[in-house]
């Protein structure tokens, strides 16, 4: 495969019942000047056997294997061997529209972003949306950082999620996604974004985010959960110095998050407690600070 112009980064492990379904979603594409990096992550289930099938199927699928190492690390390692100008991700139990590549990178190109960001459908495990559909609205918002960054953390228009977004190549092995934990979307998102100048939003569907039982937020706390929180409070430091508009909804992204975590600590152990009160103190003490 010689250079192209979009990298696809699916990475792979154990959603055999999903997987296809991403990849007829692929395969459906109006546009035609990108590669898909497959990246099994020691699937067990036969995912890895199904990723070298798309490799010999299809001229465009690369497949790359390694050993269970998580999300994140599958992601970098999907980015170190792209050879597209832009990246964009797609989660292997997610499906995307017919024309959710063509989208992102007309959008990209026309008003020369840095970041290109569509809008997102959530569909349960059970629904059914045709790898066929189009979104016949093609809006487009163009944004500073700022105003992109308070958007992104408000959940307004978008969230901080890596896929449903197109970025320029260098930004992304810039800033890697951390390896080990939860939530590292929220570790790396809000760094890319901060070294864009110009974030384009496309009001159109292009990105079926598919709720599952096995998911991260249907588990319950775990250590690695901790992680969410340090990201959010680096994150806050990281705004305040930068862009003082956003200030406020960084505040409120916490305080959304600390909820969410407090509904995960079912056990109610001493230690579960000594968290729910922790993370209590945290609401007030931001809610305190000033108003969001």
């Amino acid at each position: 495969m010689g250079d192209v112009k979009v990298s696809v980064i699916i990475p792979v492990y154990n959603v055999a019942g999903y997987f296809p379904r991403c990849m007829q979603s692929i395969a459906a594409q109006t546009y035609s000047d990108y590669e898909v990096v497959l990246v099994d992550d020691g699937s067990t289930d036969g995912c890895g056997d199904l990723c070298d099938q798309y490799a010999v199927e299809y001229e465009y699928v690369h497949t790359v294997h390694q050993s269970n190492q998580g999300l994140s690390a599958a992601r970098n390692h999907g980015v170190e061997v792209a050879k597209g100008e832009y990246i964009c991700f797609i989660d292997s139990d997610d499906y995307v529209s017919a024309d959710y590549i063509e989208k992102l990178v007309t959008a990209m190109e026309h008003y020369q972003a840095d970041m290109a960001v569509i809008k997102t459908h959530s569909v349960s495990d059970k629904s059914e949306v045709p790898i066929t559909y189009k979104d016949s609205k093609n809006d487009c918002q163009l944004m500073d950082t700022e105003t992109a960054m308070t958007e992104m953390l408000y959940s307004k228009l978008f969230g901080v999620s890596a896929w449903a977004k197109l970025y320029r190549k260098e930004l992304v092995e810039k800033y890697p996604y951390p390896i080990g934990v939860y939530y590292e979307d929220l570790g790396a998102t809000y760094k890319i974004m901060g070294e864009c100048r110009r974030i384009v939003f496309i009001d159109s569907i292009g990105y079926f985010y598919v709720r599952r039982k096995g998911s991260i937020q249907h588990s319950h706390w775990q250590d690695k959960h901790m992680y969410g929180l340090k990201a959010l409070q680096e994150q806050l430091l990281y705004v305040e110095e930068r862009f003082p508009r956003a200030v406020n909804a960084a505040k409120c992204k916490i305080v959304i998050s600390l909820l969410e975590f407090m509904d995960l600590l079912r056990e109610h152990s001493k230690e579960d407690k000594k968290l729910f009160r922790q993370f209590r103190k945290e609401i007030m003490r931001l809610a305190f600070a000033g108003g969001y």
